[in-house]
């Protein structure tokens, strides 16, 4: 009976742990090892990972849900599955079970936890030595503690070199002593001094550096001692380039290296920073690779492009995450390699709503449009709290000016996870132009934007008094305004001329201030222009038959109105009478609006009103009159003067009339006494 139990105890250390439908085994290399109801880790050194893969296989002939997969324990953590997942007959499903401890006091410290699935429980223990952990510096500023996973130096020229900075560091309650270091020669090297031996108080660190210089291009390996522990360091060598790379700071460009870290950023802040790639070569050259991997990075340009000898071309690479934690990834370039590195912190998401829908704040300014001077615009912002953890709003505020927080403001407030908080900025632009102000959210700056526009001018209507549509006459003209102005101005009334013949000028057509044009003036309300003081402008018809334009011009909006001087026979403006000693003088002043006049007839009457033979005399003054208003610049007046010899007594003359003809039609004065 006793062979029968201890051979029944040996089979039950030996077989898997099978409960119900599932079997748990280890995963190691090629094999699955059976697992029975406990599992020791390795001896862990203080903050340094051990990993191990397990395999929960159905063992059924259908399908089964596996309803529960967790761990527990201090230091403990479950990666790579989750419940429910379901397996199909004889399928399986891989996870990780990693430990990572810390030592309590000085002595070794022990951790148990269990891992628990549907059917399957699972005892784990772990033993934190009391000993110094070694720790890789990374980019981002962080470290991280040294493990299964090689330490990647990036992608380096063959001919340059990389370092990468470790740190032995004391997380113990007593004093320790740095392990022996060591590589074996290859492309891998130590530089400066080394901590071994280096006696460690509590809390206390050492550092030492790594180089990495490749002989050869390609995949290049070296194993890192450190007392019994050994490490995995890994690199590429990259044949030399044809160009060189640098970081666009400024004014400056600065040497990229083989590293590049854009530090701690928000949650959806996007960060950008820009590369230059130079050709260093005296002839074209082709980028055939221009990319970046890793969740969060993206870049703004593509390869193919050619870049001439001795000229550059600038991209810009922007990371941008929305879960805390840290970020990875890759620039490779015309086969220069740099290893991007970033740290989402928790810290809340400010966005800003637009009519086009909600967008992050980041470097792209908020532009609040164009706004009327006078008026304002506002915009809604949001605090958002995307994170798993209660977090406080920042401190908001902006600069006085044209740009003001309106309604209350979330700083301070406490946002549950999911929760947001709402404020608003509103634009009141005090002056025409670009306008801008910086928003401040805690240590954050982000840019405000608008243009403020200047109130429209009013448009002009353009009424025109006259009492009749004749060459000689005096009229005037005012502006009015649909609405009151919305701002205050001035304007110019233009008076114009077009003669029925081209080329006639008339200098009689003005505004009665003189000049072509006149100015008025407008207030801020006013439904009409001034002139001056006066409501309207007074202006003179001149003596030319054609068409006078009238318009008023505001900014570009204009009012016009026209009116046509017909032709008209002569206008007799005075008629005077002279006798002399043999004879008498006939004096007449008018206006040919047509500069046709022709035929003249002058009739003479005795005191007695009889007409004086022969009657009327005719004269024909085609050609004078033509002469006449070829050099005159009077427009169409004219002065006339005749001499009429008499025989006899002049006295004997009582009066006269004249008739004058033009193409328009005749005109005949009254009957003038001498």
């Amino acid at each position: 009976m006793r062979c029968w139990r201890a051979a029944g105890l040996l089979l039950g250390l030996l077989a898997p742990a099978a409960y119900a439908q599932f079997s748990l085994y280890q995963v190691s290399g090629n094999a699955d090892l059976p697992v029975g109801s406990l599992f020791s880790f390795p001896t862990a050194y203080p903050n340094m990972p051990e990993a191990v893969t397990f395999l929960l296989g159905n063992t059924t002939n259908q399908a089964q849900t596996l309803a529960l997969l967790s761990v527990s324990g201090v230091g403990f953590s479950l990666t790579g599955a989750a419940a429910p997942v379901t397996l199909q007959a004889g399928g399986s499903v891989q996870f990780t079970v990693t430990f990572q401890g810390t030592v309590l006091g000085t002595v070794a410290t022990s951790y148990s936890g269990s891992l628990d699935a549907t059917g399957v429980s699972l005892t784990l223990t772990a033993t934190v030595a009391a000993a110094l952990t070694y720790e890789v510096q990374l980019p981002s500023g962080g470290a991280s503690p040294l493990g299964r996973a090689a330490v990647n130096f990036g992608s380096v020229q063959v001919g340059s070199s990389a370092t990468v900075n470790f740190l032995a560091v004391n997380s113990t309650s007593t004093q320790l002593t740095v392990d022996p270091i060591s590589l074996a020669p290859g492309d891998f090297a130590l530089v400066g001094a080394s901590p071994t031996g280096t006696s460690l108080d509590p809390q206390a660190s050492a550092s030492f550096s790594i180089e990495f210089s490749p002989t050869a291009a390609g995949a290049r390996s070296a194993v890192l001692s450190i007392g019994s522990l050994q490490f995995t360091l890994t690199g590429t060598g990259a044949a030399a380039s044809q160009f060189s790379l640098f970081q666009v700071s400024g004014n400056a460009e600065l040497p990229a290296g083989t590293q590049f870290g854009f530090g701690s950023v928000d949650p959806n802040q996007p960060d950008a920073v820009t590369f230059c790639l130079l050709n260093t070569t005296s002839q074209t050259q082709t980028v055939t690779v221009l990319t970046v991997s890793g969740a969060g990075f993206s870049i703004d340009a593509a390869a193919p492009m050619s870049v001439k000898a001795g000229a550059s071309v600038q991209f810009t690479v922007t990371f941008e995450g929305a879960i805390t934690g840290p970020y990875s990834g890759s620039l490779d370039v015309a086969g220069i390699v740099v290893a991007l590195t970033a740290n989402v912190a928790a810290g809340l998401t400010y966005e800003v709503q637009l009519l086009s829908g909600t967008n992050a704040l980041g470097a792209a300014a908020v532009n609040f449009g164009s706004v009327q001077v006078g008026s304002n615009r506002a915009v809604g912002f949001l605090a958002v709290n995307l994170t798993t953890a209660a977090l406080t709003v920042d401190p908001i505020s902006v600069a006085a000016g044209d740009f003001a927080l309106v309604g209350g403001s979330p700083s301070g407030t406490s946002l549950s996870p999911q929760a947001s908080a709402s404020f608003s900025i509103e634009f009141s632009p005090t002056a025409a132009g670009t306008r801008t102000a910086v928003l401040s959210i805690g240590s954050r700056q982000f840019t405000l934007t608008g243009s403020g526009v200047s109130p429209p001018l009013p448009t002009p209507e353009l009424s025109v008094t006259l009492g009749e549509a004749q060459s000689a006459q005096q009229g005037s003209v005012a502006v009015s305004f649909d609405a009151p102005a919305e701002i205050g101005g001035s304007g110019t009334m233009t008076l114009s001329f077009e003669a029925q013949l081209a080329g006639e000028l008339d200098p009689g057509i003005v505004f009665a201030a003189g000049g072509q044009t006149a100015s008025f003036t407008f207030k801020k309300g006013d439904t009409a222009a001034s002139f001056g003081g006066a409501g309207s402008a007074a202006f003179q018809t001149g003596t030319t038959a054609g068409t006078l334009i009238l318009s008023a011009q505001i900014g570009s909006a204009v009012s016009q109105q026209n009116v046509t001087i017909a032709p008209a026979a002569i206008g007799v403006a005075a008629v005077t009478g002279t006798r002399q000693t043999a004879g008498v003088s006939v004096n007449v002043t008018g206006f040919d609006n047509t500069r046709s006049a022709g035929m003249l007839s002058f009739t003479f009457y005795d005191s007695a009103g009889n007409v004086i033979l022969p009657g009327a005399i005719g004269y024909d003054s085609t050609a004078a009159f033509s002469n006449y208003f070829a050099g005159s610049g009077d427009g169409g007046q004219f002065a006339l003067s005749a001499y009429f010899p008499v025989n006899g007594n002049p006295s004997q003359v009582g009066g006269f009339t004249v008739q004058l003809v033009n193409s328009a039609g005749t005109a005949t004065t009254a009957r003038t006494s001498f």
